[in-house]
Order: C-alpha cells, then structure tokens, then sequence
C-alpha cells in the first residue's frame, strides 16, 4: 500500500497541474501546466506529455523496486482510491 500511496500522490500532483487554476504574470487565471508550458516557452502538450513520461517512469521504477509488476500498482492505487472515497468508512 505505501507504493500505491505514492503513486497516488504523484498522480494527485499531476492532476493539480492539469486542472488547478492560478494567476500568471498577467493576473489572468490559467491551468498550472499552461503557465509553466509560457514560462518554458513550449507548447502545453509537450509539457503534459513530459509529466506523463515521467508519471509511467516513476511508476515503472517503483514496481521493479519493490518486485512487483506496473499493473499490481495501478490496481493498488486504485484500491486505495476507492477505500479513500469511502473514507472514514474505508
């Protein structure tokens, strides 16, 4: 469970990224990743699909840490998903 809360936080992270709004230079509210793809000077695609790089590196690096394959994580976050939204009921 410890590697699917992980997990889970690195996709909460990338989620707030994607979908949390924020004022930039200008004071204009935009999606976190938007600014970040202005301030880099890149597309927003690009930047997304570097974090979502990153988000399958990460997820593959902590399932041959731990022995285990890439889907037996998925599944995990996704228990822990449903036992958080049940939550305190878990």
């Amino acid at each position: 469970m410890e590697v699917a809360a992980a997990v889970s936080v690195l996709i909460g992270l990338y989620d707030k990224l994607k979908f949390d709004l924020a004022g930039d230079e200008s004071g204009e509210r935009k999606p976190l990743l938007e600014i970040g793809a202005d301030r880099a000077r890149s597309e927003q695609i690009e930047r997304k699909r570097i974090l979502e790089d990153r988000s399958r590196e990460v997820l593959a690096e902590r399932a041959i840490a731990h022995g285990v394959s890439v889907e037996t994580i998925e599944n995990l976050v996704r228990l822990l998903r449903k036992k958080l939204l049940g939550y305190p009921n878990v």
